[in-house]
Formats: C-alpha cells, structure tokens, sequence
C-alpha cells in the first residue's frame, strides 16, 4: 500500500497517478477554499479519492506499473507481484526492462520513437521471471507534463502465456497437417474425405489424376453424382454396414470426366463417436481397371483353353480313323454313357460329311456295358449315317453285352454286324467293292 508522504514510492505513484487521470501536474484546487485549514481538507480529500483508485488497480487482474523515460519504476500493483512474482518492494527503484528482461519484438528505439511521437505504443512482450516465461500484450501510455514534455509512462501488461502457447501449438498442428496433406497428394490413390450426405470436403491429386476433376470443382459437390458410382450392392445397404462397423471395403465403378470408366478397391472409413452431420468418411479408391481386365481375360482364355481341352479330349475319347478314302472307323472304349454316345453320333456323322466315307464301322470291343439309351442312340447314329448315304457295322459285342441287349429288346436286323474288328474292316472293303469303289489304303503307295 502507498504512504500518504509525498517522497515514498506510493506517494510519488500517487500523484503521477492523478496526475495521468486529470491530465495535469497539479491537482485540482477548489475555488472556495480561501483558508488554510480549508486548503488541508481539499487536500485530504483529493488524497483520498486518488487512494481509492491506486487500490482498485491493486485488485487489477493485470499488471500495471509506471515507470520514468529511463525505464526506473515508481509504482508496481499487487497484479505484477502476482504475475511475475517480484514484490513491490524489489520492483519499485529497478529498470522494469533489466527487471524482467524483456525481449521486445522490435528494437526498443524504434518503440520509444513511436511512444513519443503517438503517446501511446502496443505490442507483445517476453518477459523472464523467477517463475518462468510470461508472455504479455502490453499497453504503454506516455504522461505529459504542464509544459508538455514527456515525464512517465503508464503500462498495463496483460499475461497471455497460455493463448501464446495454444496458438503456437495451433500452428505445429497445422504445420502438421500441411505436411500430411502434402504426403496425402503424392499418394497415388485417390484419396477423399466426405460428409454421409456425399458432400465432398477433401480432393487429393490423386483424384484429381484418376477422375480428371480438380480440387476446386470436386469440393461441395456430391460424390455419388459426381463419379456416377455404380455399387455392388444398395448404397442403402453399403451405409448400414458403414454405420454399423465404422469401415466398408469393395470394388466400385465410377466414371471419369471424359466419360471414361475405372474400376476402383474402395476402402471407407467413417469418423466414430461424432454426430453423423458433422463426421466424415475417409474414401481411399486405388485403380484397379488394369488388373479387372487383365482377370477378364484370363477367364476369357482359361474358358476358351476349357473348351480346346474338351474338344480334345472328345476326339480322343470317339476317334475316327480312316481305313481307305471311304471307310472309316470308330473304336469305342470303356463306359458308353449318353453323353458319350451323343459325341460318338457327332463325331462320327461329322466325320462322314466331311471324308465322304461311305462305311463306317463302329466296334465296340472296349465296351462292357450297354443300357437301353446307349443301345437307342447306336440305332440313331446308324439312321444318321443312312441318311449321309453311309452304311454302319458294328463289330466287337460281346457275350454279355449281346445278352444286355436281347434282353432289352434291341433290334439291330437293319445293321450289320461282326464280332470282331477284322471282320468288320473285311466286310466294309466288300462292300465298298461291291459298290464299284475302288479303295485303297492310305497306307499303300499307288499302282
């Protein structure tokens, strides 16, 4: 607290102090004060009022000191021992600058100079206490004299060390996350981040080279729209799964601005624990269109070798054998199923249109068993063979195959038949001779 004489530091703060609020050196005198003892009342009262006001700035949350042009402070409130720790005592009669060595964010004559030509200055201060750093947004005020020259200034310090290291931290966030973004645009997928609505808030260069859109058209825009997305199941169904887990994988197809289309691995995250109006969905798309089309044909050439194979496979399993330029065979092994018999009656009726063949002989040596279809579908190929002017043998029935087909019933009268492949390669010949043929066999060189 200050003293009511005029020599101690309080007095002397006392009267600057008033002195800045009335604007003069001298306190106000009242008229009607002609005696001495009138002139002391005035004067007791005068000090009153101005001991009120050093007391409301004691309670100031800020620190408010003044000091000389030489920096020297005449009067520290209980907001600067609170602030910096340093009590009055130890303050009042120090250089406030060599005090709390203040770092200044410019040169302390160039801050003079402005004090001094604006009456008045304001800027951030670093301040180094026994407590540590204090920032400050510090206000200066200059007081005048009667004459007008510059005699003290009057500085309030607001401490602003927590929004400082906010803001700073603020800034390191953000430094980092210009980075990340920076790394997210070398990334060769694209990658967007978007409201549940669709609403898009986030483009990399990525997209930008995928889809042919900058940053600036896809921003605001709708994605779904945009891309003209086709799923692989309901969108409504995708966004249940996506509420429900958080994360949604599978491939999509969207098209491109030149209308071109790209089939991308689609990998959705959803921002938890966030109302859904304000959450986002991270969207990393890589081009997969290369490698669909690439599996695309590969299907198309395992089918296709499938159905060589096949091809293969029913030749070898029905072959036809030329014996002379107009008799043929076809030796038939193992089970003769309906399928099998099927591919026996178009290789063989196949193979007479194209040779020209007139007898075909069919042995059936290899065969054990024949049920009544296979049996139905001998006596087809047989009429089918008629109709391309071709005669059938059939050579090889066994015993037991023969027994198979009396007792169901088969009737081969109309077809000839041998018992064994000899015979049936003996009888053709004959009966190509007796058609005035002239067969040879391939094998033979000509006369």
């Amino acid at each position: 607290m200050t003293s009511s004489s005029s020599n101690a530091p309080g007095g002397a703060a006392t009267a600057e102090l008033a002195a800045s609020q009335q604007g003069t050196g001298e306190p106000e005198r009242s008229p009607a004060a002609a005696s001495g003892v009138e002139a002391e009342r005035a004067r007791e009262r005068e000090f009153d009022a101005l001991r009120e006001r050093v007391e409301l700035l004691d309670v100031a949350h800020d620190a408010i000191l003044v000091r000389r042009l030489d920096g020297v402070i005449t009067y520290w409130n209980k907001g600067a021992e609170r602030m910096y720790g340093i009590r009055e005592e130890d303050a009042v009669g120090r250089a406030s600058h060599e005090l709390l060595r203040t770092v200044f964010p410019s040169p302390l004559p160039a801050i003079e100079r402005s004090l001094l030509e604006d009456g008045h200055w304001e800027g951030d201060l670093e301040h180094t206490t026994p407590r540590g750093v204090v920032i400050v947004s510090s206000r200066w005020v200059l007081r005048r004299g009667p004459s007008g020259s510059p005699e003290a200034v009057f500085e309030i310090n607001n401490d602003i060390t927590a929004r400082k290291a906010a803001e700073r931290e603020r800034d390191r966030q953000t430094a980092v996350l210009r980075r990340q973004a920076q790394l997210l645009d070398l990334a060769h997928d694209a990658i967007v981040l978007r409201r549940f609505d669709g609403t898009i808030t986030y483009w990399n260069r990525g997209a930008e080279r995928m889809y042919g859109y900058a940053a600036a058209e896809a921003i605001g825009a709708r994605s779904h729209e945009l891309l003209r997305t086709r799923f692989p199941a309901a969108l409504s169904e995708i966004d249940a799964a996506l509420r429900a887990d958080a994360h949604w994988q599978g491939e999509l197809e969207h098209t491109r601005r030149d209308g071109g289309t790209v089939v991308v691995e689609s990998r959705w995250v959803a921002q938890p624990d966030v109302d859904e109006a304000q959450a986002l969905i991270m969207e990393i798309n890589t081009d997969i269109t290369a490698r669909k089309e690439a599996e695309l044909l590969r299907s198309e050439q395992q089918q296709e070798l499938i159905r060589l194979q096949a091809t293969a496979i029913a030749e070898l399993s029905t072959p036809l054998i030329p014996i002379t330029d107009h008799v043929v065979v076809m030796p038939l092994i193992g089970v003769l199923d309906t399928r099998r018999a099927g591919q026996a009656m178009d290789t063989l009726l196949g193979g007479l249109s194209s040779s020209g063949a007139t007898v075909a002989i069919i042995d059936v040596t290899g065969v054990k068993i024949v049920d009544t279809k296979v049996a139905d579908a001998l006596l087809r190929v047989a009429q089918g063979a008629r109709l391309l002017g071709a005669e059938v043998v059939i050579t090889g029935i066994r015993a037991e195959v023969a027994q198979t087909m009396v007792s169901l019933g088969v009737d081969l009268q109309e077809i000839a038949t041998r018992g064994t492949l000899q015979g049936g390669i003996a009888y053709a010949l004959a009966r190509a001779g007796a058609r005035g043929i002239f067969a040879t066999s391939r094998a033979a060189p000509p006369p």
